[in-house]
């Protein structure tokens, strides 16, 4: 992931002078992965498949390599006579990596008080089949100011129906900057099996692949198996740096 970051979080993030904390090595729960905690961390239910969620410090937050099914924007034009389709799921951009952040926040935000303030910055990321960014961002969570930085990637299985992607770190406004060196630091320890990456490729592929419509024949079921396949395996690719 390393070869992604902008060269000021680079330097940030592995000075000496940073202050990160010790990190004592921890499986996740299935033995999916592992990620080294800093002291004040813990794992979260919902953890697993290569998925890592952490609470920390004064209400710090991670939550790294979580996939969420979403379809692109105006989806219901494409389907004039299905009363309702994909009911419940996200409806985001599927050509620019920050407006697909910034629907998603739209649409999962209220449910947890959250709302989206402003960009602090944002960095472009190499994604193949998909596009990305790094993006640094001020919200508000229950009405309490929230730093957060991750990176963010939206890979279409085909014209309809996609997979968002995200890694993030967060924490209140006041402790951001004292807890980002550890945090970034637990960001880098994290890694995934082999045996999961493989699996979450099959399981990609099925869920995206199997996804349908009334009328859609198997000849299309088939490329978004295929296109569902790469992009699956580019998000492997990246969470191995």
């Amino acid at each position: 992931m390393s070869r992604f970051l902008p060269v000021a979080v680079l330097v940030l993030a592995l000075s000496p002078a940073a202050f990160a904390q010790t990190l004592t090595p921890t499986h996740l729960p299935d033995d999916s992965g592992t990620i080294g905690l800093a002291q004040g961390w813990k794992l979260l239910p919902g953890s697993g498949g290569g998925v890592a969620l952490l609470s920390g410090p004064n209400g710090a937050l991670m939550s790294l390599g979580r996939p969420v099914a979403v379809v692109v924007k105006g989806v219901e034009q494409q389907f004039p006579d299905v009363p309702e389709v994909f009911p419940g799921v996200p409806r985001v951009d599927f050509t620019d990596a920050v407006q697909a952040q910034i629907d998603l926040m739209e649409f999962l935000g209220p449910r947890a008080g959250a709302k989206l303030l402003k960009f602090r910055a944002v960095e472009p990321a190499q994604m193949p089949n998909g596009v990305a960014a790094f993006t640094r961002v001020a919200v508000s969570i229950k009405g309490k100011p929230f730093e957060s930085f991750g990176l963010y990637a939206i890979m279409p299985v085909d014209n309809a129906q996609g997979m968002f992607y995200f890694s993030e770190i967060g924490a209140p406004a006041k402790d951001y900057a004292r807890l980002y060196p550890t945090m970034m630091k637990m960001w880098n320890s994290w890694s995934v099996s082999d045996k999961t990456l493989k699996a979450r490729l099959a399981g990609a592929a099925k869920a995206l692949g199997e996804v349908d419509v009334a009328g859609t024949v198997d000849s299309v079921v088939k490329n978004r198996r295929e296109v569902a396949e790469n992009a699956a395996q580019d998000w492997n690719d990246v969470i191995r740096q």
